[in-house]
Order: C-alpha cells, then structure tokens, then sequence
C-alpha cells in the first residue's frame, strides 16, 4: 500500500517516518533516538533535522553522536530495502536504557510538535530543482 501510493504521488515530498516504542515507556521521560537507511540521502535528511530539533528541547546524556544511526537490524533492513520512500526510524524507550541518547520529557503534544517542526524543517531544505 506504501509503494502504490509512493508511485501514484511520484515526484511529491515524500517520506515514511517509523515510530519504535521500545519497553513499557512508562518512565516520566524517554530516550530518542534516530535512524535511517544509509542508502538513503532523504532519509538521513530527515533523520538529522528531527534531530536537530529535538536537539534543541532535549538534555543529552552523556556522548551523543552529531549524526543519527544507519539501521543494522534485519527488520528495519527488510523496510528500507522493501520500501520506495525514504525511511527514518524514531525510536522511544524508557530513559534508563541508554545513557547515550536524547532525554525528553514525557509529554504527548510537544514530541508531536517536535516531529511536525523537524518534518516542515526537512521539507524548507529540499533544493528545488529545474525540470
């Protein structure tokens, strides 16, 4: 159903963004994490304004890379080869699991508004291109 309407809306903006709930997420804040197909320049795209906004509302814990993560697993590997649009991965767990990551509070509206921000951010960098 993804590829059909990738193809029927071909040449649009278009991108498929992964929620991961890792765990319970029952803590009052949560690690973020990003990641995307290295195959993918849209994708990484994506991946680094999402990060960059949720950079700026988050506290980093301890060392967090300047660049989102490549997938490794097989199953984020079978997406992003079986999928026509680029793939970006945000992925949620309880914020005592990795002490490398993005902490954010708990709180539905903002992580929507985070994600809307770092979608329009990506969109506004999109360089047009002469056809």
């Amino acid at each position: 159903m993804v590829n059909k309407r990738y193809l029927k809306n071909q040449g649009k903006y278009q991108r498929l963004l992964i929620l991961r709930a890792n765990g319970s997420l029952e803590s009052k804040s949560l690690d973020v994490s990003f990641y995307h197909y290295d195959g993918s320049d849209e994708g990484e795209r994506l991946a680094e304004n999402l990060k960059a906004i949720f950079g700026r509302y988050s506290k980093k814990v301890g060392k967090v890379s300047d660049a989102p993560g490549v997938f490794v697993d097989n199953q984020s590997l079978f997406l992003a080869r079986n999928m026509l649009p680029p793939i970006t991965v945000l992925s949620l767990s309880d914020a005592v699991t990795t002490p490398t990551r993005h902490l954010v509070r708990k709180d539905q509206r903002a992580l929507t508004r985070w994600i809307a921000n770092g979608m329009l951010q990506d969109y506004a960098d999109i360089e047009i291109e002469d056809r």
